[in-house]
């Protein structure tokens, strides 16, 4: 019988898996050691720490604890902003799930007073939360003002956050709001300094906006206009406006219109401190000479050593461009020399600058210099509290090496430490785990950290996990699966909170395949991608995944990529109604063993397959019904509600002709135009319904149905309002270049693909019992290549089954046999099992021995894959499964278990401890897997390893034609669904005005095999082409090198550069767990070691957005114009 919990909907309650001593201990450490942080302050700390690892229930209770006293929210730390605390706790609750409980806070925090400090505490607030789109009211509100200020304010944060229509529109009002502030009387006080700064602004956001433009130099002139009316002393009285001043000149591009402001200012650090400006701001330039002649001319002033950071920050950045690290240590020395000649300033400005000056060292790359000055000025004098080391540690946390890092917090007071976890609820972002790991195992007996452990390895969510991984995989009983699943909660929080690792690992194990170490790679993939994790985070949904895997429907963790919410109710629905009749039992058989079939061959299909179930009211038990949905997969390529019905209602002898029919649209959807009933020839009427149709089958988006797609459809449409994205892409990029094919409209470019060669690595040899194992399947399954007499054949089967249910602990599958009567002779096992199937689908198995006698290492090479494939084992190359064992064996031996004789299956049942056939036969396919397989396979496995590839060379590979589509129509969108990739839902970025796709397209199937991502990327004055997300699909990867896909992208985009007369074409960097270079660890390794290299590594002025809460700091340069050549 089928556990009834498939059809419960009502959300189970989750089980606690918090440590709860640990909550308890920390608690205690909150409750007694009073500190500089308030009581409540630390409270929300833990909470925030609970919400990390998933304990939502808990936090809401300490939350609702703080608040519910009021002190928190009555500003009770005066030391704070007044809208910080409403902001925390809405950022908490939001962090929770608790949207609607949130609003209010962030409501509350903006009723207050849009002054000087509070609106970057609401943009940065919005922004860590990943509230793109009230981040973006915001700004617009902000930019709603009279105050100029204010729109300035708006406009540098669209920018930053790459809302760059809406900046324009800002940058309109700014204009406007300037021209009105120049019609003011000039006796009104500071009109003119005002003026000044804002038309620099105008001309800075101009130039980064609309380069080129003439008002560029209008507004520089109109304020460099205005200089001579300013008050004699006002460089004196205010220097910093006025080398504000000259940084926004530099930035427009008009670095030698700077001399009016210059004689402003005195002979003194001011003036130095302009001219550092001027050389800081030119590094973006790139121009060696410009840079270095203003920095010496900084340095040619006599100066008091001042405590403003910025003259200290910039020489940083400036020696680090000039490739003078050897003088960054007297700029530390003049650091120390101020905070030493003001060691009696009580103002904050020493904290300060030792903050931004160690900020500064460590973003630069001199840690080691950071450490000494570090050491030398506070650890070494004695400072211990969390206002002063404590707020330097969470400063150079993350950067340091651990053992520095440990010495620098045994220096802060005990009663601190839990302070700098707990009282800032971010701090536990910056304190990764890789500094506790080793060490504090190492040193429990120099500090008290038992609650800090706690803390950090159980209830911290954090990001620098690189570092531990070998330690902790060497350290563990990897045959224990408890404790794997341990080891993999624990390294894949880089990727996930401990709430969605946990989810994942809550239906994994599961699945048919043993959770591993070695998928790792393959978890954190579904970890980061955000429809499974939509999906699994709803309970409902993990019970009914947890059915269909105990069933084999779903048997891989893959498979979790293509089942969203819809598909997993659809299916729910079906197998409920069935379940509920027992008179329709044989047909709930019938119709999980066809939704194996679907899952296992035809995964990408499952929820088309369901949509159809659901729109047309389909039997999926019916065998007809089943057989008209292979027919449609195999023919037309795919099933929708409309086509199939189409499909099914059209004359077998017309069918070839429609479905030339809807193929005939794949090139039409290919080429950067939009799509409209007239250019497709489609009814207006349902326009947009056939549309997503056509899209689903011919471009087939991983995990969309035809509805979904629909409904991404209206998305595209929303963000899109009233623009025509192809058009947009047309005006700004030109296609031209040696591969571009006009009348094709693509790019058409040759790469090489390997047929990849092999051989034994030094000393390596094919281990006997893999011989042994190839004897075996060639002597049993000979026995059973003719038909055998019934009553023999039924005997071998039952002896077979028998020997495997009394031996499965001691099977060796190169060895065990089944007795036979005497003079019959022994039967190998594993092939007596494996002849349950049809002969031809074995017949490979039988020549596997051949092929290892012939000795050829590439011949062996690929026979292992293929015996693996047909066991249904994925090998970690990433090979897809073969499908015999798992959707075939198990239905094999449960119809001769129907047929046999009484006693034969009496026999079977009695040693299973069941009378269902049904549950004898998934207990036995348990056994063949667990018993037999896993051994097998782990002989193949160590087999595997011993060759080497051989590299290319011209005699083993060949050419394969591809053609790549620019384009930005909607179909595009869905393209890089096609290809499988975790952004494929990011509606936000495709609507973006600087983003666009490259899709992949054999020539020969015309079908897309991958799809890459390109950027237009400012750097100050310029702007580059910048390429992401190289991904093939996997197939694609599976039939060879992917070094020839590369060049070939890298070509296109150099010619798409050249065309459109950008600046450069430039790699992005990968962020590691992340893969912005590509999904695909064959591609991504091969870009890191051949592209992404320290000599091509270009810091970008601004951090750059490349998908929703994601930015890029650098970029690494293929081709410049500025060069002419190839990097």
């Amino acid at each position: 019988m089928l556990e009834n919990q498939i059809a419960d909907s009502k959300p189970e309650k989750q089980e606690s898996n918090t440590n709860a001593s640990a909550v308890e201990i920390l608690r205690g450490a909150i409750n007694q050691n009073p500190g500089y942080y308030s009581q409540d302050r630390r409270l929300l700390g833990l909470s925030s720490a609970l919400i990390s690892l998933g304990e939502n229930d808990e936090a809401l209770k300490i939350i609702g604890e703080v608040v519910g006293r009021g002190e928190f929210l009555a500003n009770a730390d005066k030391s704070w902003n007044e809208i910080q605390p409403a902001l925390i706790v809405g950022r908490l609750l939001y962090s929770a799930g608790r949207v609607e409980q949130a609003k209010p806070y962030f409501q509350q925090a903006e009723k207050a007073p849009l002054n000087e400090e509070n609106p970057f505490f609401l943009i940065k607030a919005y922004r860590e939360s990943g509230l793109t789109n009230e981040l973006r009211r915001l700004l617009v509100k902000l930019a709603d003002s009279e105050d100029t200020d204010s729109i300035a304010t708006a406009i540098y944060n669209s920018l930053e956050s790459g809302f760059e229509t809406e900046a324009k529109g800002m940058l309109k009002k700014f204009k406007q709001r300037l021209k009105e502030l120049e019609e003011v009387p000039e006796t009104a006080k500071h009109r003119n300094e005002r003026l000044i700064r804002k038309n620099l602004q105008a001309a800075s956001f101009t130039a980064r906006l609309e380069p080129g433009s003439a008002e560029i130099d209008k507004y520089t002139q109109a304020a460099l206009d205005l200089v001579p009316n300013l008050p004699g002393d006002y460089g004196t009285r205010q220097p910093f406006p006025v080398v504000s001043s000259i940084g926004l000149l530099v930035r427009a591009g008009k670095r030698d219109q700077v001399a009016p402001l210059m004689e402003l200012l005195a002979e003194n650090e001011h003036k130095k401190h302009a001219l550092l400006t001027i050389a800081d701001e030119s590094i973006v330039h790139g121009d060696r000479q410009i840079v270095e002649t203003y920095y010496n001319q900084a340095l040619l002033i006599d100066s008091k050593e001042e405590l403003f950071p910025e003259i200290y920050t910039k020489q940083v950045r400036i020696l680090k461009f000039l490739g003078l690290d050897d003088k960054i240590p007297a700029v530390a020395d003049q650091v120390n020399s101020a905070l030493d000649n003001n060691h009696k300033d009580d103002s904050g400005w020493r904290m300060t600058l030792a903050e931004n000056f160690i900020k500064q060292l460590t973003a630069s790359g001199y840690v080691v210099i950071a450490e000494g000055f570090l050491k030398s000025q506070f650890m070494d004098r004695g400072y211990s509290g969390i206002d002063s080391l404590g707020r330097l540690a969470i400063v150079i946390g993350g950067k340091i090496s651990p053992p520095f890092f440990m010495e620098l917090l045994c220096c802060i007071e005990p009663k601190d430490r839990i302070n700098l976890f707990l009282g800032d609820y971010h701090a536990r972002d910056v304190f990764g785990a890789s500094r506790f790991a080793d060490h504090i195992t190492e040193q429990p007996q120099s500090m008290d950290f038992d609650h800090l452990k706690l803390a950090i390895l159980r209830l911290s969510e954090t990001h620098a996990f690189q570092a531990t991984q070998e330690f902790v995989k060497s350290h563990i009983d990897q045959a224990d699966q408890a404790q794997v699943a341990d080891c993999i909660k624990f390294l894949m929080l880089e990727g996930g909170t401990l709430k969605e690792v946990g989810d994942l690992l809550d239906v994994i194990p599961v699945l048919k395949e043993k959770i591993s170490l070695d998928r790792i790679s393959q978890y954190q993939a579904l970890v980061g991608n955000d429809q499974v994790k939509g999906v699994l985070f709803s309970v409902r949904n993990r019970r009914i995944l947890k059915y269909l895997a105990r069933h084999g429907i779903v048997t891989e963790s893959k498979h979790l990529f293509y089942l969203d919410t819809s598909t997993l109710i659809r299916i729910n629905n079906v197998l409920y109604e069935l379940q509920s009749d027992k008179q329709k039992l044989d047909k709930l058989d019938a119709a999980q063993s066809f939704l194996t079939q679907i899952m296992s061959q035809r995964t990408t299909h499952m929820p088309s397959v369901m949509l159809c179930a659901e729109k047309l009211n389909l039997r999926l038990e019916d065998q007809l019904v089943q057989q008209s949905i292979v027919t449609a997969l195999d023919q037309l390529g795919g099933v929708t509600p409309i086509l199939f019905k189409k499909f099914l209602d059209t004359p077998e002898a017309e069918r070839p002709a429609f479905i030339a029919g809807v193929k005939k649209f794949r090139g039409m959807f290919y080429q950067n135009q939009t799509l409209t009933p007239e250019l497709v020839g489609l009814s207006p009427d349902n326009f947009d319904e056939l549309l997503a149709e056509y899209i689903t089958i011919l471009f087939k988006p991983v995990g969309f149905s035809a509805d979904k797609v629909l409904e991404f459809m209206k998305h595209l449409k929303t963000w899109s309002y009233q623009r025509d994205l192809p058009q947009e892409l047309s005006e700004r990029i030109k296609l031209a270049g040696k591969h571009w094919n006009q009348e094709k409209g693509c790019f058409v470019v040759d790469i090489n693909i390997e047929e990849l060669e092999y051989r034994w690595k030094p000393n390596a040899e094919l281990d006997p019992k893999t011989m042994m194992l190839a004897n075996s399947l060639y002597q049993g399954l000979s026995l059973f290549s003719q038909p055998l007499n019934p009553e023999k054949d039924n005997q071998l089967r039952r002896a077979g089954l028998i020997t495997l249910i009394k031996q499965a602990n001691t099977i060796q599958p190169h060895e065990t046999t089944v007795k036979m009567k005497p003079g019959q002779g022994n039967v190998p096992l594993l092939a007596q099992l494996l002849s349950i199937l049809p002969y031809e689908q074995l017949e490979s198995l039988q020549t596997f021995a051949q092929t290892l006698q012939k000795g050829d290492p590439t011949e062996i090479h690929a026979a292992l894959n293929r015996v693996k494939e047909i066991l249904g084992v994925k090998t970690s190359q990433g090979y897809s499964p073969g499908v015999i064992i798992h959707d075939h064996w198990k239905n094999a031996v449960k119809k001769w278990l129907e047929m046999t004789d009484e006693t034969s299956r009496q026999d079977i049942l009695r040693l299973l401890s069941t009378d269902s056939v049904a549950s004898a036969a998934e207990q036995l396919q348990t056994l063949f897997e667990e018993s037999v397989l896993t051994k097998t396979t782990a002989i193949l496995s160590r087999e595997e390893k011993k060759f080497e590839v051989i590299k290319s060379t011209a005699e083993n590979s060949k050419k394969k034609t591809v053609k790549m589509y620019v384009s930005k129509n909607i179909p595009s969108f869905f393209a890089k669904a096609s290809a499988g990739i975790c952004t494929a839902n990011d509606v936000e970025l495709f609507a973006r005005s600087d983003h666009f796709h490259i899709n992949v397209v054999d020539e020969e199937s015309d079908e897309i095999i991958g799809n890459i991502q390109a950027y237009l990327v400012p750097q100050n004055s310029q702007s580059y082409l910048m390429l992401r997300g190289i991904n093939p699909t996997v197939s694609f990867v599976d039939i060879g090198n992917v070094r020839g896909l590369i060049e070939g992208t890298l070509t296109v985009g150099r010619e798409i550069a050249q065309a459109s007369d950008l600046d450069g074409l430039t790699l992005s960097e990968s962020l590691g767990s992340w893969h912005a270079d590509s999904n695909r660890p064959e591609v991504a390794s091969v870009i890191r070691s051949d592209y992404l290299t320290p000599s091509r590594e270009m810091e970008l002025a601004e951090q750059f957005p490349i998908a929703s809460n994601t930015h890029i700091s650098k970029v690494y340069l293929f081709w410049e114009k500025q060069q002419e050549k190839v990097k």
